[in-house]
């Protein structure tokens, strides 16, 4: 169907066409600037604080058999996602789960395991996290559990639900707090 417009005539459908190109070019670059405005305010300033920790009656054969990692879960903490925070302090406190290696030793006199944990710290917000180890042998998990658990520096060891080679712990020298989805963490206070 074509329309007259001052001498010329158009053809409805390039109209169409053209009204849908410049719709669909607006969209994009208002994602894009979504995009960039997220990524420029999601900056999130946090120290690094290399920290070591001793944990007792850890055996030198599951020393050898276990990688161990920190787990930073988010920043922020349960009282504070409770209190409704603002959308920019939600988008900083959501949950991260990011995995570092952590640096280890064995002491053998005295069955001592010292990691050096790398502590992201967040300047302003609490910071949740957990330590976890990878077995290398998967029949042996239920044993290093065991051993966590009944260590004078860790509580509540626990076998990941959903990878098979994790034990998860929570260390004495921190405190713990919940997570809104029902997990136990370690929370370290910005000072």
């Amino acid at each position: 169907m074509k329309i007259p417009y001052s001498g010329y005539s158009v053809d409805f459908r390039h109209l169409l066409a053209i009204g849908f190109v410049l719709m669909v070019l607006d969209s994009v670059i208002e994602r894009i600037s979504v995009i960039l405005g997220r990524k420029a305010k999601a900056k999130i300033e946090v120290n690094t604080k290399q920290t070591t920790i001793e944990i007792k009656d850890i055996s030198e054969e599951t020393y050898s058999i276990i990688d161990t990692k920190y787990l930073l879960v988010r920043y922020g903490a349960n009282e504070f996602l409770e209190q409704d925070p603002a959308p920019s302090d939600k988008r900083k406190m959501k949950v991260r789960n990011n995995e570092f290696p952590v640096d280890t030793d064995h002491q053998k006199r005295d069955h001592t395991l010292e990691a050096t944990v790398p502590l992201r710290i967040h300047k302003n917000l609490p910071t949740e996290f957990k330590l976890f180890v990878e077995v290398e042998d998967a029949s042996r998990l239920e044993t290093v559990k065991k051993e966590f658990d009944s260590s004078p520096s860790c509580e509540s060891a626990s076998i990941s639900d959903s990878l098979d080679d994790k034990v998860y712990f929570l260390l004495n020298d921190f405190k713990t707090t919940e997570s809104p989805e029902g997990f136990q963490n370690n929370v370290v206070y910005p000072k």
